[in-house]
């Protein structure tokens, strides 16, 4: 029932006290996207009349974003180093991060994966979570206590398919484990 001419729905004849289920999707590019609904309540000749009856209504806003998401676990981090490798589902290309600490901070690791990543590949940023473990698996905030440091990665940016179809892990000088799963592992 939608006019893409227009994007005004045909009028749809309503009955008081009754729910209406009412769909809009919208993909987020780079700013400036929107997304909004009204509703008149008495029908014109023209569209959006000022005279036309307005009516506040209860709406409720089920809102689903389904972002692009990794994640890099670390156990036992030392003084070392590693690289992450993130290959292209469409070209199996690899990009490389920056040298990342094994005791990286939140800070450190999303600068290590911003650019070369994050930056060049999607024109976008990656929004980066740190959660540290001791050896009873209680979350600590010291990263002297860690045993295991989690870092979650994802993308801003609306993309179709997924970010890295594989993440290799490449220890430069690092005796850490470190594990990746990417965004098919995550779903």
């Amino acid at each position: 029932m939608f006019d893409s001419s227009t994007r005004i729905s045909d009028w749809v004849e309503l009955n008081g006290g009754e729910h209406y289920f009412v769909q809009m999707s919208v993909a987020e590019g780079t700013g400036g996207d929107h997304i909004s609904a009204a509703v008149e309540i008495e029908q014109t000749a023209i569209v959006g009349h000022h005279h036309a009856m307005k009516q506040i209504q209860n709406l409720r806003v089920n809102i689903t974003n389904n972002k692009d998401t990794t994640e890099v676990t670390v156990l036992n981090p030392d003084d070392g180093e590693y690289v992450l490798n993130f290959q292209d589902p469409n070209s199996l290309e690899y990009t490389a991060s920056a040298k990342i600490p094994a005791k990286a901070s939140r800070y450190t690791f999303y600068t290590k994966i911003q650019n070369p990543f994050c930056n060049k590949k999607f024109r976008s940023v990656c929004d980066v979570t740190l959660k540290m473990y001791d050896a009873n698996d209680t979350e600590v905030f010291d990263m002297d206590q860690s045993v295991k440091n989690v870092y979650r990665m994802e993308v801003r940016k609306l993309i179709s398919g997924i970010s890295s179809s594989k993440i290799l892990v490449a220890k430069t000088s690092t005796s850490s484990t470190v594990t990746a799963k990417g965004p098919s592992e995550m779903g």
